[in-house]
């Protein structure tokens, strides 16, 4: 070893359970993960939602993301793993964004 602390690389498997094309939302079952989230018995519902900002205006979205489940040991409400996952959809939604408004 050469001294540097190795992180354990967390990960999470989630299956499509629901397609709402009116309320232009997704939802998720976690199927399987290494963050002590069960997967035995229903314990975690992930929905992402995209809703106007305005009535009036038809530019610009806000996007939705909410978690349902039973506590997870260990974990923390402020857990710093769920606000990197937030991020990192974050990018890859501004990414994509970017892409489409280069083409």
């Amino acid at each position: 070893m050469d001294g540097r602390e190795q992180t354990k690389q967390l990960w999470i498997h989630e299956k499509l359970i629901r397609i709402d094309p009116i309320k232009k939302s997704l939802s998720y079952e976690v199927t399987e993960n290494n963050v002590s989230i069960k997967t035995r018995t229903l314990m975690a519902i992930l929905s992402t939602s995209v809703y106007p900002t305005s009535e009036e205006s038809k530019q610009g979205c806000k996007i939705q993301w909410s978690l349902v489940a039973n506590p997870i040991k260990g974990w923390r409400q402020d857990d710093s793993y769920l606000e990197s996952s937030l991020q990192f959809m974050v990018k890859k939604i501004d990414d994509a964004l970017q892409y489409i408004s280069a083409t």
